[in-house]
């Protein structure tokens, strides 16, 4: 889809070129970190979809991208890409949707003069790593004063909570990411994945309730101890006192 940063550099033939693409990288690396917070802080606090936690992050930025116009399978690479993060058997529906932010980003991009900027940002639902995923996608294009155009995009993979997701719209959104001819099949192992999620709950339950029950007894143990070692050590102290007492009445004598 695009070349990276030491690639592009190669090709420049003047100082200023090279840090032009510096100057477009530094760009970047701040978008990335605004976006890696504010998608983060969303997704926790989203009413709708809100996540546990983020798990996987990945990005990149891609400089002098232009619009694939060979016919291929996966022309921006987004499959392979998520080939490295998801694993699942019902992501077929997502990679489309992601490709067509893709080539929308990029047919605005060619009605931009120099310096214009284009940003999308898409979530999605999806069923994979054996769990309910919220993916949010963040992409940023930015054509420079040569016209070419520079690309960033941030992925962020976080863990549905469930129990405070609306069920309706997390329906839809499943529905959504997921070929129609595929849905029975998610639904059924959606539903093998909730119940092992139920008995593994109650596994973890009792191996916390074991740990808390240990961690109890070893305090009292430690706790005992002690007041043992306390109370010898005031015995001892008691009886050289005593014996003190009796040494100076035999010298008074």
């Amino acid at each position: 889809m695009g070349q990276n940063l030491s690639q592009e550099i190669k090709k420049k033939k003047t100082k200023e070129e090279v840090l032009e693409l510096y100057k477009q990288d530094r760009n970047m690396y701040r978008k990335y970190e605004e976006q890696k917070a504010k998608l983060y802080i969303d997704a926790l606090n989203d009413e709708c979809l809100p996540i546990l936690c983020a798990v996987d992050t990945f990005y990149d930025f891609l400089f002098n991208v232009k619009k694939q116009t060979v016919e291929s399978h996966d022309p921006y690479g987004i499959k392979i890409t998520m080939k490295k993060h998801l694993q699942g058997k019902y992501l077929t529906k997502l990679v489309e949707l992601l490709r067509g932010v893709v080539e929308n980003v990029l047919e605005q991009s060619e009605q931009i003069t120099a310096g214009g900027e284009v940003e999308e940002t898409r979530t999605h639902v999806v069923s994979a790593n054996e769990n309910i995923l919220r993916i949010d996608y963040y992409l940023y294009l930015r054509k420079s004063a040569s016209g070419e155009n520079t690309l960033f995009y941030f992925v962020q993979v976080g863990v549905m909570d469930t129990a405070r997701a609306r069920q309706p719209v997390l329906i839809y959104e499943l529905t959504r990411a997921t070929k129609s001819e595929e849905l029975e099949d998610a639904s059924i192992d959606l539903e093998n994945i909730a119940k092992s999620s139920i008995r593994l709950q109650k596994a973890v339950q009792i191996l916390v309730n074991a740990a808390k029950q240990n961690a109890g007894e070893e305090q009292n143990r430690k706790r005992k101890r002690s007041l043992g070692e306390e109370e010898g050590g005031g015995e001892e102290g008691g009886g050289e006192e005593e014996g003190g007492g009796e040494e100076e009445g035999v010298g008074d004598q």
